[in-house]
């Protein structure tokens, strides 16, 4: 979101400890394990001489550059972005394809999805939208273990489905460490290693679940759109992968939930005498909506009115031929329009800087 006022140095200057600088970064390179690095290449060379010759000289390249980017994202011996790079470099060199048929995947329309999928997500942090989210879907919930538990894993599923699964994580940790040092001040007795488990395996199957949900939840879910497009002419649009993948989520969610409290961590105790004193209150810590906060909601509201109803409004006859550029609009431009939205939809600095 863009700063607008004179507070903008505030916001740029950074937090001790908050982020690595320059030397940081020069010092993990200086630490790095180099013989990592020269086994990647080592181990490709050695694939390819070694495979018969009845495969042919770029299938053996092929298969050689796979091995050398496998031990290096394993082994993180270059940083994983770093790696992904490498077939710009090694496929147009073993003549695998022209520079420009090389690098044509790195700017297909699923990339460009996940990016904006992603910068929401950052907006969202950053204006702690997402705090709300999760404290508010608790409180709705309920305040005995159980409820809480089913609480985190709703909030923790329902992020999950806009937000990277490490980056939910991030988020949700810290809220169910926050809750049960809470629980732990109103009554010892209630936090025992069951209840901390199930808080912590929640979030965690919560994440992983809500991911499932949309075509935005995590790669992988992208990926199949994009191989589904390119190999069968099927566009799977937001609004249907949704049709299915809300309902799976939802199964599956309550599945792991009964699992987790009922039958493998069932918590220590039944109720939670001012259970929901506690969470209201934390609720009301973060005060009213912030500027930032009702504006990335705006964008994230807008956003998903485009991914999941455009398509089916694009298909009423009336429309499809008075606004026929409606049918047009794909998954990836409204997730970019989203992105460039959160950049220059102007928020107050005090915002970010209180938070």
């Amino acid at each position: 979101m863009t700063v607008t006022n004179q507070d903008q140095a505030a916001v740029d200057k950074p937090a001790i400890g908050s982020q690595a600088g320059p030397q940081d970064a020069l010092d993990s390179v200086s630490k790095r394990n180099w013989w990592l690095v020269a086994l990647g290449p080592l181990a490709g060379l050695a694939l390819g001489l070694i495979l018969p010759d009845s495969l042919s000289f770029e299938g053996r390249a092929v298969a050689g550059a796979a091995l050398w980017m496998a031990i290096w994202w394993i082994t993180e011996a270059a940083p994983i972005p770093v790696t992904s790079l490498l077939p710009l470099v090694l496929f147009p060199l073993f003549g695998m394809g022209t520079m420009a048929e090389v690098a044509s995947p790195y700017a297909d329309t699923v990339i460009f999805l996940v990016m904006g999928g992603v910068i929401l997500g950052l907006a969202a942090e950053k204006s702690q939208l997402h705090m709300r989210v999760a404290l508010l879907t608790i409180r709705l919930v309920g305040t005995k273990p159980s409820q809480i538990v089913l609480g985190l894993m709703m909030a923790s599923a329902f992020i999950s489905m806009w937000v990277s699964n490490t980056a939910t994580a991030v988020i949700m940790v810290p809220i169910a460490v926050s809750i049960l040092s809470l629980v732990r001040s109103i009554d010892p007795d209630a936090v025992g290693k069951k209840f901390a488990a199930s808080m912590l395996l929640g979030v965690a199957y919560g994440v992983s679940i809500g991911s499932t949900a949309t075509v935005i939840g995590q790669p992988p879910m992208a990926l199949m759109k994009g191989y589904l497009m390119e190999s069968y002419g099927f566009d799977l649009t937001f609004g249907t992968w949704m049709l299915v993948g809300v309902p799976w989520a939802a199964v599956m969610l309550f599945i792991a939930w009964i699992v987790l409290t009922k039958i493998v961590y069932r918590p220590e105790i039944d109720s939670l005498p001012g259970g929901k004193e506690l969470i209201r209150d934390e609720h009301a810590k973060l005060g009213k909506m912030s500027t930032a906060e009702r504006r990335v909601g705006y964008i994230f509201a807008a956003a998903i009115f485009f991914w999941i109803f455009v398509p089916f409004i694009a298909q009423i006859g009336w429309v499809a031929e008075n606004i026929p550029f409606l049918s047009t609009i794909n998954d990836a431009q409204v997730a970019m329009a989203a992105a460039i939205a959160c950049f220059i939809v102007p928020v107050l600095s005090r915002d970010i800087v209180d938070r």
